[in-house]
């Protein structure tokens, strides 16, 4: 499982999981991008955007990264999909997304901010990373 939703009484929320960071990070953007929209399989990812954030601890750049999604998201009107994560240690996290513009695309919900409250990212014994997150609505 690459991500889950959860209740929330007021917003939307996600529980996200990986086997590495950039994983968990692949992961999480998947699941935001899942609550605004449904992609099919036939979908062309026609359009790409590229984020680079500087180092940070994992938690803090984790909700950096989704917002600066959310960001593109809004400025380029663009519903991404896939997600390429690289997360070299002590070096700046880049991401490559891919996606389609937002016309003759029904949205599921709109997203206005990536929150602090509930974030959380772990690490369980075996390796395996667990994000949660709750998102403005």
């Amino acid at each position: 499982m690459r991500f889950e939703e959860l209740e929330h009484t007021a917003d939307l929320s996600i529980r996200a999981y990986g086997r590495s960071l950039p994983d968990l990070f692949e992961n999480s953007a998947l699941g935001m991008f899942s609550l605004i929209w449904h992609p099919t399989d036939a979908e062309e990812l026609s359009h790409t955007a590229h984020v680079r954030l500087a180092p940070d601890e994992p938690a803090a750049l984790l909700r950096r990264f989704l917002a600066e999604l959310l960001f593109v998201h809004e400025d380029r009107a663009l519903l991404f999909a896939r997600f390429h994560v690289a997360l070299p240690p002590c070096g700046p996290l880049e991401c490559e997304a891919e996606g389609v513009p937002i016309a003759g695309h029904e949205l599921r919900s709109h997203i206005k901010a990536v929150t602090f409250h509930r974030l959380q990212v772990c690490q369980d014994d075996n390796g395996l990373w667990t994000a949660t997150l709750v998102f403005d609505t």
